[in-house]
């Protein structure tokens, strides 16, 4: 992998409040996530699309520019020869259990675009929330909460992406938008949050002249 000068994996940056402040997190947060949801948009769009089988704030790593890139590829496979490869090796099941989709994690079920876009919210939701999105000790609390159908509070979420990330935590996996439908509510909330400070920046100035 070549050298990305300056970065830090996303998983530090969203809990450190030091590190935040070094990579301007708070103000990036609606960039990054474009980027990463860019990122896995193209991956599927493939002729043969390519599926990471591992996406974690682990595996996204972010320079001081705010520039993202998506490592470690160890996992991925081609979808078109998923049918071929199982999630589990063994007994031992790929990537990371608290970025997992439902149906890998209790169903053993094979990877898909579709679990992966899980993972994708699961990282979104993380970048807004600043915390983990699971609050468990281990692997049973997890699948507890699964066998629950519980979803995460879109609460921190900005309101233009809540039901697109809401959809993104079904347990029925075919009603899981495509990354590219994530994207656009992103551009969506971005356009709208440069209008408020566009507003907020015409409001100061006005006050400026006039006071």
């Amino acid at each position: 992998m070549e050298y990305f000068k300056n970065s830090a994996p996303l998983s530090d940056v969203i809990f450190d409040e030091d590190l935040k402040n070094t990579y301007n997190f708070n103000l990036r947060k609606n960039d990054i996530s474009k980027q990463i949801c860019t990122a896995i948009a193209y991956l599927h769009a493939q002729s043969n699309p390519i599926i990471h089988r591992d996406l974690k704030p682990e595996n996204v790593l972010i320079n001081l520019n705010g520039l993202v890139k998506i490592c470690d590829f160890g996992l991925s496979r081609f979808s078109i020869t998923i049918a071929s490869l199982r999630t589990t090796v063994g007994s031992k099941i790929m990537g990371t259990i608290m970025y997992m989709a439902p149906e890998i994690l209790i169903d053993r079920e094979e990877a898909s675009l579709k679990s992966e876009i899980w993972s994708l919210a699961c990282i979104l939701w993380e970048i807004f929330n600043e915390n983990s999105i699971w609050e468990v000790n281990d692997q049973e609390e997890l699948e507890e909460k699964y066998r629950n159908k519980e979803v995460p509070s879109m609460i921190n979420i900005p309101e233009e992406l809540q039901p697109c990330l809401q959809q993104c935590f079904s347990y029925e996996s075919s009603y899981r938008p495509l990354a590219a439908d994530i994207l656009n509510s992103i551009n969506k909330s971005n356009a709208l949050s440069w209008i408020c400070i566009t507003d907020l920046r015409i409001l100061i100035y006005d006050k400026l002249l006039f006071s």
